[in-house]
């Protein structure tokens, strides 16, 4: 009896096994286009290494044109009375904001083009506040020196341009 139900048991089993696959499918392999990129590469470094030069030269400035105020306590009567050093640091920060600002537009084609780095482009350019697009607000909080909160208020550029 045991030998009637083990035999067609084991045949079974072995059928099975012959008709599974010995080894998992191998992925198709990427479709490489062959175009050569590099000089996509090489415009968006330089690109982001210009970026990233007047990126910093307008956090000095900005840091700077802060330090005045803070040092005025925030009374901006008090602060204007050194207007030749607020011109200046003004004028400088302009000038880093005049530099930044086009150099990203440059590069803002392909990085809002590709899919790994798109969300970059809604956090610096193309996001909205947060009441205007929840859905597709830029994804940040930005929160103030006095410690209160501006939610989602939108792209960095934006927030910028509208100090």
């Amino acid at each position: 009896m045991i030998t009637r139900i083990v035999l067609p048991g084991i045949l079974m089993l072995a059928l099975l096994t012959a008709c599974a696959p010995s080894a998992p499918p191998a992925p198709a392999p990427a479709e490489s286009t062959g175009a050569d990129l590099s000089g996509i590469k090489t415009y968006l470094l330089q690109k982001t290494a210009a970026l990233n030069t007047s990126a910093a030269e307008l956090q000095t400035a900005s840091a700077h044109y802060y330090d005045l105020a803070e040092a005025a306590s925030f009374d901006y009567e008090r602060l204007s009375q050194s207007p030749a050093e607020i011109a200046q640091v003004l004028a400088g920060a302009k000038e880093a904001w005049m530099a930044a600002s086009p150099l990203y537009e440059q590069m803002e084609g392909i990085v809002a083009g590709v899919p790994d780095l798109s969300s970059y482009d809604v956090i610096l350019d193309a996001g909205a506040s947060g009441a205007e697009d929840p859905e597709n607000a830029a994804p940040f909080d930005l929160t103030l020196p006095d410690g209160r909160v501006l939610q989602r208020p939108g792209n960095v550029f934006g927030v910028l341009e509208s100090a």
